[in-house]
């Protein structure tokens, strides 16, 4: 039973590995990413939801989006070092990320509005017998939130507009899969862990926009941590019996890092607007993993499993512009670029989705085909910096990863 434990405790903590910068998900509105997602000071489209619940206070009448962007990473694995140099690519995969806000000013300042999301989400595929496959061949993580949100401008404006803004993030979804094979028993086994919370989470997202004059807004925003508790179970295939149990649970608990976002919207004509933000993610939180196991499973040796994870806090910079284009009505172009600073340390990167600080750029455009009726697209595109794997100690592989991804999205707004 001891090793039993020890072996669904393992699959359990490599498979959250893969909760890592590259799991937390900006592009939660498609005309917003076509900005780099730089909108905490802004907040004049119904998604401020996600980015400052008090730019909601700036929306008139009803308001409604929805859209999804499509995330199509690409990662490239040269090694095992000092052995080969040998090139292995990750299986393609897109990763459908939807979204909906709607909103609607209950009184002249007041605007109350409710949000549909995934912060978290994404994965990662590699062939069954590509050289790291007892690490991991496939790996997924989704989480999806309902974040019912109200703002409120406040009445006294002698020196500027202030508008407060609150959400609650109610956690309806989190889910897990880890797939890797197992060679230490002389057999060609496959390991298969999914889980998924048996319970709804909480977390909140507060927000402040102050406006001193009509063309500059500072805006600030803070996201809380989520508990997530998701139950693993596990299915081990031509595996011996003695030491592998199917259906053997236990009780991972994640904390998403919390979050917090400074920035500023300038205008400096009336078709041009410019922002950007300095986003600070709280990845130290994440510092240990704790397996607890199910009653059922426990013996006296062995309970729990804890694991250190030692992220770091980490950064990003986001910049984004917004062109009205007069000459043809209905027209408008945005752009933008930003840079995403890694959580992951050397001694914990892995071939799940392996992090990397990042280099990202944006394109996005919008056309009303009425005042009232609009479709919005945009595309990304994500360099990631050369990253070298050398950690023996967490079983991982010697190496290079080298990482890219492609993002499109489209969307509709409706205003009435």
């Amino acid at each position: 039973m001891r090793l039993r434990l020890l072996c669904l405790g393992l699959f359990l903590i490599t498979s959250t590995q893969a909760f890592a910068g590259g799991f937390a998900i900006f592009e939660t509105s498609v005309r917003v990413s076509g900005m780099m997602g730089a909108y905490v000071a802004d907040g004049r489209d119904v998604s401020t939801i996600f980015f400052n619940p008090a730019g909601l206070a700036q929306l008139s009448g009803f308001q409604f989006q929805a859209g999804a962007v499509f995330i199509a990473p690409n990662t490239r694995f040269r090694g095992p070092l000092p052995h080969s140099v040998d090139e292995t690519v990750m299986e393609s995969k897109t990763f459908p990320i939807p979204n909906i806000y709607a909103s609607y000013q209950i009184a002249e300042g007041l605007t109350a509005g409710l949000g549909v999301y995934i912060p978290f989400g994404l994965g990662s595929k590699w062939d069954r017998n590509w050289v790291g496959s007892g690490i991991a061949t496939e790996t997924g993580i989704q989480t999806a939130v309902v974040a019912p949100t109200i703002a409120y401008m406040l009445p006294f404006k002698e020196y500027g507009e202030i508008s407060i803004g609150a959400s609650l993030q109610i956690g309806v979804l989190a889910s897990a899969k880890l797939e890797r094979k197992v060679y230490d028993f002389g057999t060609d086994g496959v390991s298969l862990l999914e889980g998924s919370s048996e319970e709804i989470y909480y977390g909140y997202n507060v927000g402040i926009i102050y406006k001193p004059m009509d063309k500059l807004a500072i805006g600030f925003s803070y996201r809380s941590q989520l508990e997530l508790n998701i139950v693993g179970e596990a299915t081990f295939t031509n595996l011996p019996s003695s030491g592998f149990i199917n259906g053997a649970k236990g009780d991972l608990k994640i904390t998403t890092p919390a979050n917090w976002t400074l920035g500023i919207s300038v205008r400096p004509t009336e078709d041009l607007t410019l922002n950007l933000d300095y986003v600070n993610w709280g990845w130290s939180s994440y510092d240990t993993l704790k397996v607890v196991f199910r009653e059922e499973y426990r013996t006296l040796a062995v309970n729990e499993i804890i694991s250190p994870r030692l992220y770091n806090d980490t950064y990003q910079l986001r910049f984004g512009a917004e062109y009205i284009v007069r000459a043809v009505n209905g027209l408008t172009v945005r752009g933008g670029v930003g840079f995403d600073n890694n959580p992951v340390p050397d001694e914990t990167i892995d071939p799940t989705l392996p992090d990397t600080d990042r280099i990202i750029g944006a394109l996005g455009a919008s056309y009303y085909v009425t005042p009232n009726v609009g479709f919005n697209l945009y595309y990304t595109f994500i360099r990631g910096f050369e990253r070298k794997s050398d950690n023996s100690a967490n079983n991982s592989i010697h190496g290079y990863f080298n990482t890219h991804a492609n993002i499109f999205g489209a969307g509709i707004s409706l205003s009435f």
